[in-house]
């Protein structure tokens, strides 16, 4: 199955099916998910309604926005079925990081959170970065570039008929702000 979204309508809330899973939901602003701004924070994910018919699927979106501060964006890729994403895997983008996060109930830069991690990683306005899973192998990509990997070797990552939406998030917090994301698709590989 292949889902998508270009949110090319009215300013306000997602909607469209969306399920929204935080306390704060994501709004559209301009055709695309707005900016956080820094002041504004906490996480905005949303889950598409629809489970994936495999576990091996994947997450992307168009990036908008420039970096003018430490900008975060979270691709989701989620294992947990039910809107609460109790049991997932992420993967995100965060001031000049890219990392995989395990088994979160929110997604957090904290170190301890990580599963992998690598630096040096700064996307820009256009970018496309998908987060995909084939098999064991987790992977977050830039233009079609490999930017970090996590291969689950012990299965601790939750999988099964119950466990396969995809979606988003952005988040924010203190003196950071998260990029715009337009362009949104998801599905089975």
């Amino acid at each position: 199955m292949l889902f998508s979204d270009d949110f090319n309508r009215a300013n306000g809330n997602v909607a469209n099916g969306w399920v929204m899973v935080s306390s704060t939901n994501p709004t559209i602003v301009s055709q695309q998910i707005g900016q956080n701004a820094a002041n504004n924070s906490g996480d905005r994910w949303a889950l598409w309604p629809v489970d994936c018919l495999s576990d091996d699927q994947f997450s992307q979106c168009t990036i908008r926005g420039a970096a003018t501060t430490s900008f975060e964006s979270t691709l989701l890729l989620t294992l947990g079925a039910s809107s609460t994403r109790a049991t997932h895997v992420s993967a995100g983008l965060a001031g000049g990081r890219a990392y995989v996060l395990r088994n979160t109930t929110a997604a957090n830069d904290a170190s301890s959170s990580y599963v992998a991690l690598s630096t040096g990683i700064n996307p820009v306005d256009g970018d496309i970065a998908r987060f995909e899973k084939t098999g064991n192998l987790y992977t977050l990509k830039i233009n079609g570039a490999s930017v970090v990997t996590w291969t689950d070797t012990s299965s601790t990552a939750t999988v099964g008929s119950s466990n396969r939406r995809v979606g988003w998030s952005t988040r924010c917090g203190g003196t950071r702000q998260s990029f715009a994301l337009d362009d949104w698709s998801g599905g089975d590989l």
